[in-house]
């Protein structure tokens, strides 16, 4: 999500050893004739005929009409999905291609829907998912591209021929020349990040991407951009790092300073130029010279176009400072804050946004960039007053709550963090339920950071680690997707501070071991 939502994690050595506690634990969706809740409640004001029903009867129902499936999973406390909803779902081209397939919204703290989030391999919110008439995927949308093109490519996905599956598989037979045209764009802006089921691993996910940059024809630039683009994302991130060789290097440099001057290449690949700065700098132009400061100056001035861009929604020009500041202290040490002028235009642009913002929607998708762009900007006490001063005009506080325990954290204000990260917890168990994914989400989160900032308090740790067991294991989900990623890290965490006093706190760690291999136990077999 961002650099603070990845914050709030704590992953410990001992995550694998953790894990083997729950290796025989996994829910299943349940059969089709079998009660289930509803997909979720409909997004109000979004103008989008939501199936009311199951998802299993969301399937049958696209079978038995042939009519596509479009599913989106979203959260209400998900800063990205109400852009997506302000942004894309509202137009009426988008509502009159949705009119001829079964729209589906599932929010990930509907009953059951973690162990569809994880059947269906979804990798954070929003992911949107076309299926064919038959249930077979045809694609996953990004969210970052401009509106315009999403409604062309929502078209192109709901009349598609065949699925994602054999799509990919005649692409690596065949490369970009045997592919028909809409079939080749398919691919391009398929949101491969957030696809745990595409079936292909890095190795031949970035073969892929790297054949198709240097074979799709260059009469389709805004294609064959979005290949290089996905390459770059991917090879620049690898771990471990593998350098370019010269030719290579030199080939990337002059295609990727052709994206960045061109407003066409530049919008559909926003999230490139907004999110990879750094790591692809690093890749292209390894060391200081003429290579690196001719790419970052032209990098620098593609974000300063999006910036200034008037069409360009409100969230978009605020994260078109992002890589400004990347890029400004991409050689500085750690801790040296950007220019000073680049810290007052990014207090600017905030104060201005906040204070043109009137809807609780609008303000929960951009507090999450506001408030990011000033601590990237070194001013996380500024940031900590935006969000404090705003909080009541969030749409689900409780996001930001933690994002205030995160600061006081940073700061050394530990006892003032751990109530915060409590706080969170409560109101999100408040706002979604007990047994919610949200509920798990920020109550594992608070757990874990009490383990961290105030370890001596073993009475708290047992007594809220048992209350938040007990509502998990009270839903049909505890064992699935982002609850049993979570609940993981929590078994590590648990283990990792038994281990700094094993005598005082080996019960209480056996005492929450205890319920989850009892829960995990009354599982009916596989």
């Amino acid at each position: 999500m961002n650099d603070r939502a990845l914050r709030l994690r704590l992953v410990a050595p001992g995550i694998l050893l953790s894990a083997a506690l729950l290796a025989g634990c996994r829910s299943e969706p349940a059969p089709v004739a079998a009660p289930t809740a509803p997909a979720a409640t409909a997004p109000a004001g979004d103008g989008i005929p939501w199936f009311p029903g199951t998802i299993e009867e969301a399937f049958a129902r696209a079978a038995a009409e042939r009519k596509p499936l479009f599913l989106y999973w979203g959260a209400v406390w998900c800063p990205p999905c109400h852009a997506l909803r302000q942004r894309v779902f509202p137009l009426p081209e988008v509502r009159a291609r949705l009119a001829a397939a079964i729209p589906v919204y599932l929010d990930g703290d509907t009953e059951r829907a973690q162990v569809w989030g994880e059947k269906l391999g979804t990798s954070g919110y929003p992911t949107v998912i076309v299926f064919d008439p038959d249930g077979q995927e045809v694609t996953r949308l990004p969210s970052l591209l401009p509106v315009e093109d999403y409604a062309d490519l929502l078209a192109a996905a709901l009349d598609a021929a065949r699925p994602l599956a054999e799509r990919i598989a005649e692409a690596e037979r065949v490369g970009p020349a045997g592919l028909p045209e809409a079939e080749l764009e398919l691919l391009a802006f398929h949101a491969w990040s957030q696809d745990a089921n595409s079936g292909l691993d890095a190795t031949r996910r970035l073969a892929l991407f790297d054949r198709f940059r240097r074979e799709t024809p260059p009469e389709t630039p805004v294609v064959r951009s979005r290949f290089l683009a996905l390459w770059l994302a991917e090879r620049s991130t690898a771990e471990p790092a593998q350098p370019l060789a010269l030719e290579e290097r030199v080939e990337a440099l002059r295609e990727l300073e052709a994206l960045l001057a061109d407003p066409a290449r530049r919008g559909v690949n926003f999230e490139l130029v907004v999110y990879y700065p750094g790591p692809v700098v690093r890749l292209l132009a390894p060391e200081a010279g003429v290579d690196r400061d001719r790419l970052i100056g032209a990098w620098t001035a593609a974000a300063r176009e999006l910036e200034a861009n008037e069409s360009l929604g409100r969230i978009e020009r605020l994260l078109a400072l992002r890589p400004q500041l990347r890029l400004a202290s991409i050689d500085a040490l750690d801790d040296a804050p950007p220019p000073a002028v680049l810290q007052a235009r990014v207090r600017e642009r905030v104060r201005d946004a906040a204070g043109a913002i009137r809807d609780t929607e609008e303000m929960q998708a951009a507090m999450n960039t506001m408030a990011g762009l000033l601590e990237e900007a070194g001013l996380p006490e500024e940031a900590r007053v935006l969000i404090a001063e705003h909080l009541g005009e969030t749409a689900a506080p409780y996001y930001y709550v933690g994002w205030l325990a995160g600061i006081e954290a940073e700061a050394g204000r530990n006892a003032e963090a751990v109530a915060l990260y409590r706080r969170a917890w409560q109101e999100a168990r408040a706002a979604a339920g007990p047994a919610s994914m949200s509920a798990f989400r920020w109550g594992s989160s608070y757990l874990r950071q009490r383990m961290k900032l105030a370890p001596d308090e073993a009475e708290a740790i047992e007594t809220d680690g048992a209350a938040l067991l007990a509502d998990l294991l009270a839903g049909p989900d505890a064992f699935s997707g982002g609850n049993r990623s979570r609940l993981e890290g929590v078994l590590a965490a648990l283990d990792t501070w038994k281990a700094a006093d094993p005598e005082s706190r080996q019960p209480v760690v056996d005492g929450l071991r205890e319920r989850l291999s009892t829960a995990c136990a009354a599982l009916p077999a596989d």
